[in-house]
């Protein structure tokens, strides 16, 4: 088993207990039991290269009795770390070891139950305006021009839109299979006028016949010649935001999208969109 050193600070946070029988049982070890009981189970290689990775990230905290783990001793330690992985993901897998714990008869509670770590609000995300999409467009060709059509006017995620195939394209809506596990497997996009046009051309293949790599590199030359600024999943966000003004109704535009609910729509898509612009940037009133 790997030993870990604990320094003056963590003295001071964990207080020693006499090492006698469970007592001597460490978060090391809860892992390790974590592990074990995981590989029983079947688990996929990731998870089990994840427990190992948490380990290092634990650092001296993985030697302490479990006995001595307590909320604000665990607080402080997180407190004091340098970020080497999310906090609320690290709670997660040391929650999972002292569950291990307790069913080990080594505890008889998670003295940890009681720590919650809340995401930080992202606030609105980055959406360009009507113009700007427009302008990106004008500004590409080809298969750059057809994937950012996909983003801008469907609000398809990039590697939907790569993995896009004309067969999948139909009279008035799209086909679209989703690689995201919290979204409907399939769903149907409706097609407006603009990208309508954009499709009319109907081939064989793939939509965008066009590997990654090329893709952005046409893509940053298409943003300097427009002058427009690119971050991930922009075309996405403004087809969100625009639909939304277009539509005024949540529920159609979660659909749309592929989201389970419209929770996501009001936490991120904040926006505030003239509807003339959505009618600018759709090509339909």
């Amino acid at each position: 088993m790997r030993t870990y050193h604990r320094t003056r600070a963590d003295a001071e946070v964990f207080a020693g207990t006499p090492q006698t029988g469970s007592t001597r049982k460490t978060l090391d070890d809860a892992l390790q039991a974590a592990l074990r009981r995981s590989e029983a189970r079947g688990a996929s290689g990731k998870h089990l290269r994840d427990l190992d990775r948490l380990r290092a990230i634990l650092g001296p905290l993985a030697a302490v009795p479990v006995r001595d783990l307590t909320a604000e001793a665990y607080l402080a330690w997180d407190s004091r770390r340098k970020r080497g992985g999310a906090s609320a993901r690290v709670l997660v897998r040391v929650r999972a070891a002292m569950g291990e714990a307790v069913r080990q008869g080594w505890l008889d509670r998670d003295p940890l139950a009681t720590v919650v770590f809340r995401r930080p609000d992202p606030g609105p995300v980055a959406v360009h305006t009507a113009r700007e999409a427009l302008r990106l467009l004008d500004a590409a060709d080809g298969p750059l021009r057809l994937w950012l059509g996909l983003g801008y006017l469907a609000g398809l995620r990039p590697s939907e839109a790569t993995a896009l195939l004309w067969s999948q394209v139909e009279p008035g809506r799209l086909v679209v299979v989703s690689a995201k596990a919290r979204s409907p497997r399939v769903r149907t996009v409706e097609v407006l006028p603009r990208l309508a046009a954009l499709l009319a051309d109907h081939g064989r293949g793939p939509v965008v016949a066009c590997n990654p790599w090329t893709l952005y590199n046409l893509l940053e030359r298409a943003c300097r010649k427009a002058r427009v600024r690119w971050t991930p999943d922009v075309a996405r966000h403004t087809c969100a935001s625009h639909l939304l003004a277009l539509w005024r109704d949540s529920t159609r535009v979660a659909l749309h999208l592929g989201h389970g609910s419209t929770a996501m729509l009001w936490r991120h898509y904040r926006a505030s969109v003239p509807r003339e612009d959505a009618v600018l940037l759709f090509g339909a009133g």
